[in-house]
Parts: C-alpha cells; sequence; structure tokens
C-alpha cells in the first residue's frame, strides 16, 4: 500500500486546529503576563495607600506633639503662682498698667506669644497685641461657657485649652480663672501663634508646610508662592492625600490633615508638600523599561510557541489526512512505520489510526456476513406478516400488504457502500420495528395514565398554591401591620437622641420596642421579647405593648407598674406565653433612669468619657422573673445615672443568640466590641443599630436567621 506521505495536501480542519493550539498558547502567555502585571499594580496601589496613610500619621503626630507644648507652656506660665497673685491684685483694683507689665514679663521670653486679661462678664480689659483694634483670643460667650462649667473638672479643661481661628491666625489657647479671695475677678488667657510654628514642622516632617483655612485657601506657609493659585480650594475639610502641579511642570504631593478647635468642630486643616517630580519621572521611566522587556520577552514566547507548534503538528497532518481517506473507506492507504515508531502523542495518534484501520477492515468481513444474514431473516418474516394479514379486514389488510409490497424483497447489497451510512442500510429489520412498535404501544398507554395522574395532582397543587398563596397576603398584612405600631418618630424632646432597627426572623415576629413621652420630664423606653415566634408571638407581643403602654401613663414607678402588667398577662394567658422585658423612666432633668428588668437581656452602658477603648458595660442582670410565667410576683427596680453623652444599647436574645454554621453562639463579648467600636470611631447614632447587625451577619457567615433581631440605642443629652 503506497504510503501517505505521497498523498494531496493537508486539510483546511489541520490548518484550523493549529492556529486554535498556537492561539490558545499565546492567549495563555498574555493572560499570564497580564496576571503578572495586575499583581504588581495592586501591589504598588497597596504600597502607595500604605505609603499616604504614614505620611498622614507622622503628620498628625508631629502637629499633636506641637500642639501639647504649645499647650504646656501655657499652662506653665498660668500656674506661676507669683503672678497669678500680682495680676488678681491688679485686675481687682482695675489698674490697667500693672495687669500690662505683668503681661508682658509673662510673655518677653516667649516669641508668638500673647496674654490677654478679661473682666469677669468677659470684656477684654488688657493685652499684648499690638494692634489698633485688637480681637479677642477667646470671646465673651465662650468666657461664658467657661463659667457655666465646674471649675478643675474636665469639661472645664476641654473648652479652656485648644486651638481657636482669629483674624490674625492660628492660635494655640489656654485660659484660667483669676481669683481674689475665692471670687472670680477676669479670666487670664495666654495663646501662641501657630504660624510661628512652621519652621519648626517644616524642620520635623522635611516637607513645605501650610495651614488652610476652610474655604481651602492658605492662611500661613512656608512657601506662600506655591500655593498662591489656591490649587487645594475646598480640601480642608477631608484628610487626603492629592497630587497638584505647581511651579510649571512640578508635581507635588500634598497631605492634607484636618484640626479641629476647643469646640470638636474642624477649623482648617495642615498641609505638608513634597516635590515628587524626580520621583515620578524615575517611576516612568523605569514602567517603561518593564514594559518593553515584557513586549519583548512576550515576542520571544509566541516564536518559540509557533516553531514548536509546527513542528508537532507534521506527524499529526499525515495522521489526519490517512483519517480522511478511512473516512472515505479507502482502506488501501496506510502511514509510513516511522510515525508509528514516535515516542510522543503523534505516534500514539498514528498507531491508534493503524489500529483503526485494521478494525475497519475486520468491520467490511463482517458486515458482508451479516448481509447474508439478514437475507435469509428478511424472507421469513415477510412469509409470516403476510400469513397474519389474512386475518384482518379488509382495510387493514390492504393496508399491511401495500406496506409489504414497499419493502424490497431483496437486500441491496452494501459491501462497497459507506460504512456507519445508515441511509444506504438494507431495510429488512421488520422483527425488530414489531418488538418496538409493540413496546411503543405500551408505553403510550403508561404515558396516558402517568399524564391523567400528573393532572389530578396538578389540580390538588394548584388549590394549595391558591390557600399558600392567600397566606402570604394575610402574613404580608400583619407584617406591615407590625411595624406600622412601632414608633416612626422620635420622642418630641431634645434632651434625648435615639436610633432603633428590628428584622423579624419570620414575616411577623414577637419582639417589639416602643418608647414615648409621659411628660415633659419622663421619657418611657421599653423593649420586650415575646416567647416563639410567627402569628402567636405576634398575637401576644400587641397585646402586651398595648397594656404596658396604657398601664405607663398611670403608674409611674415601674416596678408597681411591671408587677400590674404581670397579673393582667397571667388572667387571660391560655396559651401558656411569656415575655421578657425591658422597662426604663428616664427624668430628662438629672438624667436618672429608673428601670425593671424582667427576664430580659441586661442594656449595655456606655460612658461618653471611655474613648480609650474601655469595653460598655453590661447592667445588672437582677432577679425578676420574666412576665406571664405567674401572677402575684412583686418586681424590683434599678436606677443609675446617666451623664450627658451616655447611652444605652438596648437588644433583644436575637442578638446574642445568632448562630452561624458551625453551631456556635454570638453571644456577649463581641457585641461589646461592636458597640464600644461604633463608639470610639464616633459613628453617627443613627448608624450603630445597623453596626450591632452588621457583627451579627458577619458571624452569621450566611447561615439563616434563628431569632427575632432587635436593637435600640438611647443617649442623654441633657435638656438646655
Amino acid at each position: 500500500m503506497p504510503p501517505i506521505a505521497a498523498q494531496a495536501t493537508k486539510p483546511a480542519l489541520l490548518e484550523s486546529l493549529k492556529t486554535r493550539v498556537t492561539l490558545l498558547l499565546l492567549l495563555a502567555v498574555g493572560l499570564i503576563a497580564v496576571m503578572f502585571a495586575a499583581i504588581s499594580w495592586q501591589r504598588d496601589t497597596v504600597l502607595t495607600e500604605r505609603y499616604f496613610e504614614t505620611l498622614q500619621q507622622v503628620q498628625r503626630l508631629a502637629w499633636s506633639r506641637l500642639e501639647a507644648s504649645a499647650l504646656v507652656t501655657a499652662r506653665a506660665v498660668q500656674t506661676d503662682s507669683a503672678s497669678r497673685l500680682a495680676l488678681s491684685q491688679a485686675l481687682s483694683n482695675q489698674d490697667r498698667g500693672a495687669v500690662d507689665m505683668i503681661l508682658r514679663d509673662l510673655t518677653a521670653s516667649r516669641p508668638g506669644a500673647r496674654a490677654e486679661v478679661h473682666t469677669a462678664d468677659g470684656k477684654l480689659f488688657a493685652t499684648t497685641s499690638s494692634d489698633l483694634r485688637p480681637e479677642p483670643l477667646m470671646d465673651p460667650l465662650a468666657l461664658a461657657n467657661l463659667t457655666g462649667s465646674v471649675p478643675g473638672s474636665a469639661e472645664a479643661a476641654e473648652r479652656s485649652a485648644g486651638l481657636i481661628q482669629t483674624k490674625q491666625g492660628y492660635f494655640w489657647i489656654a485660659a484660667t480663672r483669676v481669683e481674689m479671695r475665692d471670687k472670680s475677678v477676669g479670666w487670664l488667657v495666654i495663646g501662641e501663634n501657630v504660624e510661628a510654628k512652621l519652621p519648626l514642622l517644616k524642620a520635623g516632617l522635611s516637607a513645605e508646610v501650610a495651614l488652610l483655612n476652610l474655604r481651602g485657601r492658605a492662611v500661613a506657609s512656608t512657601t506662600p508662592a506655591l500655593l498662591a493659585n489656591n490649587p487645594l480650594l475646598g480640601l480642608a475639610r477631608d484628610a487626603q492625600v492629592v497630587s497638584i502641579k505647581a511651579d510649571g511642570a512640578q508635581t507635588w504631593r500634598a497631605v492634607v490633615s484636618p484640626f479641629f478647635g476647643v469646640d470638636g468642630r474642624v477649623i482648617g486643616a495642615l498641609v505638608t508638600l513634597r516635590n515628587e517630580s524626580e520621583q515620578l519621572a524615575a517611576d516612568t521611566k523605569k514602567a517603561f523599561l518593564l514594559a518593553v522587556a515584557a513586549l519583548v520577552g512576550i515576542g520571544l514566547m509566541a516564536a518559540g510557541v509557533w516553531w514548536q507548534v509546527q513542528r508537532f503538528m507534521r506527524p499529526l497532518e499525515r495522521s489526519v489526512r490517512v483519517l480522511g481517506e478511512l473516512a472515505r473507506e479507502n482502506l488501501a492507504v496506510s502511514l509510513d512505520d516511522a510515525d508509528e515508531a514516535q515516542a510522543n502523542e503523534a505516534g500514539a495518534i498514528a498507531r491508534g489510526v493503524a489500529a483503526l484501520r485494521g478494525e475497519m477492515l475486520s468491520l467490511q468481513v463482517l458486515r458482508e456476513e451479516r448481509l447474508r444474514v439478514e437475507r435469509d431473516q428478511a424472507r421469513l418474516i415477510r412469509e409470516q406478516l403476510t400469513r397474519l394479514a389474512a386475518g384482518l379486514d379488509e382495510a387493514a389488510r390492504a393496508e399491511i400488504l401495500a406496506t409489504l409490497d414497499d419493502e424490497p424483497s431483496e437486500l441491496v447489497d452494501t459491501r462497497h457502500a459507506r460504512l456507519g451510512d445508515s441511509s444506504r442500510e438494507p431495510r429488512s429489520g421488520l422483527v425488530g420495528l414489531a418488538r418496538v412498535l409493540a413496546r411503543l404501544t405500551d408505553m403510550i398507554n403508561e404515558q396516558q395514565a402517568r399524564l391523567l395522574k400528573l393532572l389530578s395532582d396538578l389540580r390538588q397543587a394548584m388549590r394549595q398554591q391558591a390557600l399558600l398563596l392567600s397566606l402570604q397576603q394575610e402574613l404580608e398584612i400583619a407584617r406591615k401591620m407590625q411595624l406600622s405600631i412601632l414608633p416612626r418618630q422620635p420622642p418630641a424632646t431634645t434632651a434625648i437622641e435615639i436610633a432603633s432597627l428590628m428584622i423579624p426572623a419570620k414575616e411577623i415576629g414577637g419582639d417589639f420596642y416602643d418608647y414615648f413621652l409621659l411628660d415633659e420630664d419622663h421619657l418611657a423606653v421599653v423593649v420586650a421579647d415575646v416567647s416563639g415566634k410567627g402569628v402567636p408571638a405576634a398575637f401576644f407581643m400587641a397585646i402586651s405593648r398595648t397594656l404596658l403602654k396604657a398601664n405607663a401613663f398611670y403608674q409611674r414607678d415601674p416596678a408597681l407598674m411591671m408587677s400590674q402588667l404581670n397579673d393582667q398577662l397571667c388572667a387571660e394567658n391560655e396559651q401558656m406565653m411569656f415575655v421578657t422585658v425591658f422597662y426604663g423612666l428616664l427624668e430628662l432633668k438629672t438624667g436618672t433612669l429608673h428601670y425593671v428588668n424582667a427576664g430580659h437581656n441586661p442594656p449595655l452602658w456606655v460612658k461618653s468619657g471611655d474613648t480609650d477603648g474601655t469595653a460598655p458595660l453590661f447592667l445588672p442582670r437582677g432577679q425578676n422573673m420574666a412576665m406571664a410565667v405567674m401572677d402575684g410576683l412583686t418586681y424590683t427596680a434599678g436606677s443609675l445615672r446617666l451623664s450627658v453623652g451616655d447611652s444605652l444599647v438596648l437588644y433583644t436574645d436575637g442578638v446574642t443568640e445568632a448562630v452561624n454554621a458551625a453551631g456556635k453562639f454570638f453571644e456577649e463579648p463581641p457585641l461589646q466590641a461592636a458597640v464600644a467600636a461604633a463608639h470610639a470611631t464616633q459613628t453617627p447614632l443613627e448608624q450603630w443599630p445597623n453596626a450591632v447587625l452588621q457583627a451579627v451577619r458577619d458571624f452569621e457567615c450566611g447561615a439563616a436567621q434563628a431569632d427575632d433581631i432587635t436593637c435600640v440605642v438611647l443617649r442623654y443629652k441633657g435638656l438646655t
């Protein structure tokens, strides 16, 4: 047999395969290059962000140290007992000359410092300022706020020291009372101009320094010309790092850090500027060289891939040509012995093609034998069908005989037909066709029976679906009604700030909360959890809430009110349900909270002064039993005193008893951590319930909610 090497040109299909393999390998190379480029870019982005964060931290630290140093110096001046005694006597005698002399002595050795004295009613009495109409460092309103604070308290210390903004610029100031025989005769205010400290910041940070007002304009700078065109307009309120163009084509990196005044509000920003033009040029050059090197490497890899594919595909091309001839049943072709002797994949394919050719030769012999057998079978089947047709009626017999006449009397010789071409096979399988038809009849009957049963099941399912839709609509109406009875507006008082959230585990739940004013000085707040979930719990919740609110208006003693409510709930409690309740009555003028905890989770007490990461405190659990368990119970009340800024976090066990996929409970320490984080980061109060919910969701990791989740946060602000 002639070898395939003498055959015609390779088929287009093989060319397409070579192209696809080459493109696939090149695509893989490109994807790897893109992946490494993406990793490099992500790494550079992370390092850049860390670098910017480090710059901001160093800048804030330098500012804090400079501010602390200025305030320590100002307080050291104020604590000079001899000067304070002389100043008290001079101010008491209204001796302006003596006061001026004392102030000059206090600031003589401190360039940039400024001292002034105010009378007891806040008016400016004397100052070291050389302006014709000097603006006081602290206005009468600020001094009046100091007068209202307790002397020596943390509140007074916080109000009397810090950063202020005047027409002359920014000053670090410290104010203290001037007393004579335990009577306040005025105020001594020491201020130090921040602009005078900018050279120190420049030396410490190795960068140009500027102070921006809230409009983004530079009020003081070590390089005034750099910010002459106000490139940082509108950037003074947020901490950020930006790039600006200045001095032609130079690029400067600006690090903006807002600073706060004595009242805690942003009054300006500190900006450090570093020239990064040379670094950016070097980075651009480096990136260009890396890109060129990458392109060269990819080109070399692509050339190598193309060469290897061409080399590997040559033996495969010969095997494909042989397969094409075998598909046309040309069994005279064969492969070279060298192709079959190869030890690689191409050799394995060649050996497979040779084996296929041998099988096709054997199949040809078998087909000829089968043709002889099928010829005999067809003759027998025709005789039997003709005999069976004689017993049919006229129409059926004519149809059967016509069908038999259409069949060839002899089988077609398919010795030279293409293997696998069913259109050229002899039509001789009448016995098998009869069995198939019989089986098909049985299957039609069985399918008809199944369809009838399916229709019956479908009717039943449609009835159940209609009932289910009706029930879902009723549950949705119940859910909306339940949510509608919850308070939608905060109480009409400025003494408290409140936020709330409730997520039922089902369409309707058994949790509820409420807060309402009993009068101008008393606010009632309640969080409760009814046993169970679903419709029974929702109905019992509605009854409990209605009775509690009704009793709260005429019985102001929380313990007596809860005892009466317990007896009322026990009277008609045939379902033996119970409810845990935390009820508190807050005196808005004093901040005193009288409360009763009837088997409920203890609230968290977040004190306003705990800003150093101290965990909030849980209120004592107490020994009171849940309500509606037993009538005639006496409930014990507790009380605590809330300071201005203190917060209470009330919740139900759906928070602490949330379960993750591993079966573990959320419990109380993570709740403390979530509330402490919200307090430490000064998160707005209205976002606290969502912060607690997010902590629970993160813990659940996709697990189904096990119970209703309710959270109410109350912050005492005091009556003004």
